[in-house]
């Protein structure tokens, strides 16, 4: 059912004002005129919350009777209050049409989101989560976000942000102005499981669709299950493979701790050549021209993904000076290395494990812990992570939950005769406590 003109004219008259004067912390919407019942909007998660410093985009769709039947309401971003691409339950949503009014507008629709969004009251469509996890999904927010070639598009502000943290996603930014230039093109996310990755308009849906799978592996820190992922789309394209694709499995090999492998593929087309095996050859030279049947990437995108291999290759030689260093027994001096690796790429699970073995050596125990705990964050089934975690759990004293480590280690290695050994040492010890 096509929108009134009552409809668009209402939502037209809505889109100037939000755009000259957004909400606190609701500084932009993305509205594409040719469809002017479903708009995009950009949360700035305020100071003083669990969400500071996150950026939160989500959708909100109007029925062809707008402003006489209210809009549903969706969050795309991971944010650890709402599901994501799921109708929320709300008193100005399409939920509860006896409760609305005509007077409403989108700013206050998003006013009121805003305001649910930071109490605890359960609906519909809210999850509960530690207000630590909702400070995770806050940093990692504009992270994830950028990953969306379509979301970069509709809030540059996103990448303005990026740019003054230095490539950083661990700190909050500053409020953006909102961007009154819209998409010249209709929006390429038409159902609710759009956010997750559904990246340019010109993927294939399938590429679309794994990459939607991959982005969501690695918010739940599952980066191997991304890269085994992508590599069997990567392998359907023999002498184009999508931007897009290479670039997510570049980033989730980086979280896994390969950054020189990270690199390679990134440079692969920073440089223009036509495929990661090409590059692998040295058969592509810089600057050459993109492979035909394969769109040139824009200016935009060269420049994140150079910044991103500038990024990943000063870690790499951090996490490598850190390597040599521990061989040596330098413990110290590779503490120092690896905690340089992390200023510049705090999310790498292997030098996070590899942070932890050096302070153990150290003694600091404690300290070890939690580099071992945000290594197997970010990497879930890091093995070694799991048992530099148990390990030093054990060193610390804190023998129950050394105990319950060994035994996660234990369902993967039923037959290590160690950690079997460790694991009655703890038990034995936490018994003596």
């Amino acid at each position: 059912m096509a929108p009134s003109k009552v409809s668009v004219n209402k939502l037209k008259k809505e889109m100037k004002a939000f755009l000259q004067a957004p909400p606190p912390h609701i500084p932009a919407v993305s509205v594409n005129e040719r469809n002017m019942l479903e708009w995009h909007y950009l949360i700035e998660g305020p100071p003083d919350s669990p969400y500071a410093g996150g950026w939160y985009i989500g959708k909100l769709r109007f029925p062809p009777e707008y402003p006489h039947k209210p809009p549903s309401i969706l969050m795309l971003t991971p944010n650890g209050r709402f599901e994501t691409n799921t109708r929320l339950c709300l008193s100005m949503s399409d939920f509860h049409p006896e409760s609305w009014s005509p007077l409403w507008t989108v700013a206050s629709v998003l006013t009121g989101l805003l305001s649910f969004m930071l109490e605890d009251t359960s609906t519909t469509g809210s999850i509960q989560t530690t207000e630590a996890e909702k400070q995770e999904f806050a940093r990692r927010s504009l992270e994830w976000n950028l990953r969306n070639a379509q979301f970069r598009a509709m809030f540059p502000e996103l990448q303005q942000v990026a740019d003054q943290r230095g490539g950083s996603t661990s700190a909050g930014g500053g409020s953006t102005a909102a961007d009154a230039a819209q998409p010249t093109e209709p929006s390429a996310c038409d159902s609710e499981g759009e956010a997750n990755g559904a990246a340019a308009q010109e993927l294939d849906p399938d590429d679309a669709a794994a990459l939607t799978a991959a982005n969501q592996e690695l918010v739940d820190g599952d980066p191997e299950g991304a890269v085994s992922r992508l590599d069997r789309r990567l392998k359907r394209h023999k002498q184009a493979p999508p931007l897009e694709l290479v670039l997510a499995k570049a980033e989730a090999t980086a979280r896994i701790g390969d950054l020189q492998a990270a690199s390679q593929l990134l440079s692969t087309w920073t440089d223009g050549s036509a495929s990661p095996a090409a590059a692998a050859q040295g058969k592509a030279a810089a600057g050459a021209a993109a492979p035909e049947g394969q769109r040139p990437p824009p200016a935009a995108e060269l420049a994140r993904r150079q910044e991103l291999l500038n990024r990943w290759q000063r870690a790499a030689a951090c996490k490598d000076e850190g390597n040599e260093r521990y061989r040596k027994q330098d413990y110290k001096g590779a503490v120092q290395a690896y905690k340089r690796c992390l200023d510049v790429e705090p999310d790498c699970a292997a030098v996070n494990c590899n942070m932890a073995a050096g302070l153990s050596q150290l003694g600091q125990h404690d300290a070890a812990v939690k580099f071992a705990e945000h290594a197997l964050k970010i990497n879930r089934s890091y093995a070694k992570a799991q048992r530099r975690l148990a390990d030093s759990l054990a060193a610390a004293g804190r023998n129950g939950e050394a105990a319950a480590a060994y035994l996660e280690l234990v369902k993967v290695f039923p037959g290590d005769a160690t950690i079997k050994q460790a694991l009655q040492k703890s038990q034995q010890a936490q018994k003596g406590t």
